[in-house]
């Protein structure tokens, strides 16, 4: 029979599932940002929300993995609001 899963393992896991509501991730430690975002990856929860998030903790781990997997944020277009360049 296997050991049960520590609590730590078992607070990852919970953090992956909910990865979408976090909005900041200052309160993690940093040993554990970098397992956290390996986790994420693993189970596809990697979305532009949350790869900012994580670049935002300034973690050099994950930032080294982002550049290896050549992950880049979505830049969305700004459109204009306005036709004050055209004349009538």
């Amino acid at each position: 029979m296997s050991p049960p899963p520590s609590l730590l393992d078992l607070t990852l896991v919970t953090a992956v599932v909910h990865i979408h509501r976090f909005s900041d991730l200052s309160s993690v430690p940093d040993y554990l940002v970098y397992e956290l975002f390996q986790k994420t990856l693993a189970a596809g929860k990697l979305n532009d929300h949350v790869l900012r998030m994580f670049l935002g903790t300034g973690n050099d781990e994950v930032f080294q993995l982002v550049e290896a997997l050549k992950i880049r944020p979505v830049i969305k277009p700004i459109l204009p609001t306005r036709c004050s360049d055209r004349e009538f």
